[in-house]
């Protein structure tokens, strides 16, 4: 009878187990809203009791079996307090500070029956013949106070409940009487500027938030996890069947060195025990060795690794071309908005994405595998109360794990962001570094980057103590695991129950079991650290490009530009950059556009180029729609040239050749001859092989310039943008480029800082203030004569552009900056493309 009345509670704790696992997944369909509720001090006290009353039970058990008849008793009493214990703290531990209307039904129902099993319990012990034993009345004892701890527990329970559920009813209420809550909220928030509170452009797109705080926004793990699955077209390897069959064959083999680690110690008792009881050894002792050399790395371990290697590079080659492709084909926005170093450290850093499919398929899976043959082969040697054993700790790594990830994920949230602001400060002043040195600002750039040391430092001092302390709790639930183990199986031989060869298969069989589960603890800690580490390119790949082009190609006839009714506002800005312009250029013109910097001229060029939608109206050439146009069509017939461009760190040839890569070299060398490069050129050593430096560091300002201009000598594009495209020459070589620009670009559209037919001058919010010739214009004495005095000066000198208008467009990104600066720079009339 107290069998049955055992194994019906083991069926109960059983019961309880699966609904405790499952309550997590089964709150997911729960769309009622969660209530948030604190449960009190009284809660965890009378929890922690009840624990323990399990305990004290189990320990009666040993006792008593020990004292009466010298022998451990029958398991079944204790394996289903043990159940008890690994139920209610699995259930604690997963008690969410936030629960919604199923959950709280569910938990309701475990206190509930769980009161009701200890209650029959109760009865059942109380019906029975008594005991002289006093361990019968302890037995009594303990079971009515878990019954009325249970009780307890519900109502403490659904009073904290109700006090969360009232709290928010309350707050709804006031919500409702305050209608206009959420415009003060706006507009609290709006008091930041234009972009909104915080909102600059490094964070406007979200990639250095913390993970952490967006993990409690999709509500858990799970969600955010799913987020990662961009990442499988280059992990996995979809469509190729050689690659299929090497990821297939690698997890057969590790699966093979598992079973077979599994049967090496046992066959190593087999062995011992033929020894010692003088039979044949040689057979055992075989069979022992041919296992170990399977399993060792002369044999399955290598073929694994050399099977492996083909599927590890291909996919480290197919996330480095996806992600350097993404990045390249992502728009105007993006690049604005984005530094690049964030977005070279995001890719560096996401390395390792690969090995989380590794660590799922090849390490988790095997692992598991191990861990329950080895758990059935200590049971089916050693008996149940060695899987007490087991459960005990394992459910002790569960608990430790939780807190462990719980501290962890926030701590290395920090020491991410930490990490990445201290690399962003050190290569801003590496890269900066004329500018710091001319500025005499050393030793700021100095200080600034030793705070971001020193904040670096601190949170990975914090990280690395978490990660040891939690080391030490997981090896301390290890060790005293083993000892009790280890004194059970020497009980089980001492009493005869077991032999010398089993003890050495319990030594084997219980490393092999410690391996699964240390790796079950610490992988779930380097998963998180590879799911952090790739947490800014997986923003980054999950970026949509917002510009999309159409199909057409452009029927080039005279190249007319035609803006109608053109709006542009920046994400994130209250201000309006451009407001209802129409304008016509005529094809064959040369056009001039002139403005203070932020008047919107920059963005024009981006909205011609189509790096930019605009929020309203369209732009046309030849009558036809930008938008319809392939981008390949667009881009072939309309060419920039950009005040601050990137020079590439690579030969004068190859950044010339770079606007037509099927030109001949005698076409480069004439376009050089037209921009006047092609005598520095040779005058250097390597000629037009010689290196450009970094953003050709090798050459000055101007000799750029030229650089650039060549390109678009030999580019030639039916539209030319140029933007100050001579404003680092001296006047003599000034004039002869533009000599060579209106022979190049004769009887084609071309915008530019130059002799022009057509003036056109902008205002705020790019609004046409003064359109015609420059004549025309001087003669009526208007803004345009103010932009030619200040930027030709009375004496016909040059003066340097007024820098100090400010950077209204500072939402045009990081190159709209430095663009920007050169508005006010000495030409004939201003055109200005940033």
């Amino acid at each position: 009878m107290d069998d049955l009345l055992y194994i019906s509670r083991d069926i109960g704790a059983a019961t309880l187990l699966i609904a405790t696992v499952a309550t997590p997944l089964l709150s997911l369909i729960d769309t009622t809203r969660a209530v948030e509720y604190n449960l009190s001090l009284p809660f965890a006290a009378h929890s922690c009791f009840l624990v323990l009353s399990y305990v004290v039970g189990t320990v009666c058990l040993l006792v008593e079996s020990i004292r009466s008849r010298g022998e451990l008793p029958d398991a079944t009493a204790s394996l289903s307090n043990t159940l008890f214990v690994c139920v209610i703290v699995i259930r604690l531990e997963s008690l969410p500070t936030k629960l919604k209307a199923f959950g709280w039904y569910l938990n309701c129902a475990f206190w509930a029956v769980l009161q009701f099993i200890e209650l029959s319990t109760a009865i059942r012990i109380a019906l029975r013949p008594s005991s002289p034993s006093p361990y019968f009345q302890v037995g009594l004892a303990l079971a009515i106070y878990r019954a009325l701890t249970c009780l307890i527990l519900l109502i403490l329970f659904l009073r904290s409940y109700h006090k969360g559920y009232r709290s928010l009813a309350q707050s709804d209420l006031e919500n409702t009487n305050s209608p206009n809550a959420d415009t003060e909220d706006v507009d609290k928030d709006n008091e930041g500027g234009d972009a909104g509170p915080g909102i600059t452009t490094a964070d406007y797109l979200g990639l250095r938030r913390e993970a952490y705080q967006e993990i409690e926004e999709l509500g858990g793990w799970l969600p955010y996890v799913k987020k990662f699955r961009i990442f499988l077209q280059y992990t996995c390897p979809f469509g190729r069947r050689l690659l299929q069959i090497r990821f297939v064959m690698t997890f057969v083999l590790l699966v093979a060195q598992r079973f077979i680690g599994v049967q090496v110690p046992l066959k190593s008792a087999a062995l011992i025990d033929a020894i010692s009881s003088k039979r044949n050894p040689w057979r055992p002792f075989a069979m022992f060795f041919f296992l170990s050399f399977l399993n060792s790395n002369m044999c399955l371990s290598i073929l694994e690794r050399l099977t492996w290697i083909d599927v590890d590079v291909s996919r480290q080659k197919m996330l480095k071309k996806g992600a350097h492709f993404k990045v390249l084909n992502l728009d105007s926005y993006f690049h604005s908005f984005v530094q690049p170093t964030d977005i070279i450290k995001a890719v560096d850093h996401a390395e390792s994405i690969d090995k989380l499919l590794d660590s799922v398929i090849f390490h988790l899976l095997p692992n598991v595998f191990t861990l329950f043959f080895a758990i059935y082969n200590i049971y089916r040697r050693f008996g149940p109360y060695m899987i007490i054993v087991v459960m005990y700790m394992v459910t002790a790594y569960a608990i430790s794990e939780k807190r462990s990830l719980a501290a962890t994920i926030e701590v290395y949230g920090k020491y991410v962001t930490a990490r990445d602001n201290q690399e962003r400060r050190r290569q801003d002043g590496v890269h900066g570094w004329q500018t710091v040195s001319v500025h005499n600002q050393v030793k700021h750039e100095c200080d600034m980057y030793d705070a971001e040391v020193d904040s670096y430092m601190g949170q990975l001092r914090a990280y690395y103590i978490v990660v040891y302390f939690f080391w030490f709790i997981h090896s301390l639930i290890f060790q005293t695991s083993h000892i009790i183990g280890y004194a059970l199986v020497i009980l089980m031989v001492y009493t005869g129950r077991c032999t010398i060869g089993d003890l050495t298969a319990f030594l084997g069989l219980w490393s092999l079991l410690w391996d699964p589960v240390h790796y079950l603890t610490t992988a779930v800690g380097l998963m998180l650290e590879e799911f952090l580490d790739a947490d800014r390119l997986r923003r980054i790949m999950e970026q949509k490009a917002r510009v999309s082009y159409g199909i057409q190609s452009l029927e080039y006839d005279k190249g007319e530009v035609r803006l109608e009714r053109l709006s542009f506002t920046y994400p994130g800005s209250k201000k309006v950059n451009i407001d209802g312009i129409s304008l016509t250029i005529k094809g064959g013109t040369k056009v001039a556009f002139v403005g203070k910097s932020g008047a919107g001229k920059s963005t024009i060029f981006k909205l011609m180029m189509r790096q930019l939608l605009p929020t309203q109206g369209a732009v046309y050439i030849d009558g036809q729609d930008i938008a319809t146009l392939s981008r390949d069509s667009l881009h072939e017939n309309i060419g920039v040239m950009q005040q601050s461009p990137y020079i590439f760190n690579d030969s004068v040839m190859y950044n010339v050749r770079y606007g037509k890569p099927s030109a001949t070299e005698e076409e480069c060398r004439q376009a050089c001859r037209m921009a006047g490069l092609h005598d520095i050129v040779m005058a250097r050593e390597g000629g037009y092989d010689a290196n450009t430096g970094k953003d050709g560091a090798n050459y000055s300002g101007g000799e750029r310039q030229r650089i650039l201009l060549a390109r678009a000598f030999l580019e030639r594009p039916k539209i030319m943008l140029i933007d100050e495209g001579t404003s680092a020459l001296d006047s003599e070589t000034e004039a002869s480029i533009k000599q060579s620009i209106n022979k190049v670009f004769a009887g084609q559209t071309v915008i530019i800082v130059a002799d022009v037919d057509r003036i056109i001058v902008f205002g705020q919010g790019c609004k046409i203030v003064e359109d015609g010739k420059h004549d025309e214009l001087l003669a009526k004495n208007g803004v345009y004569v103010g932009y030619w005095k200040k930027h030709l000066g009375e004496g016909g000198e040059k003066e340097e552009g007024d820098e100090g208008e400010g950077n209204d467009d500072q939402e045009e990104g990081n190159d709209d900056q430095e663009e920007e600066d050169g508005d006010e720079n000495d030409e004939d009339v201003l055109v200005n493309l940033d």
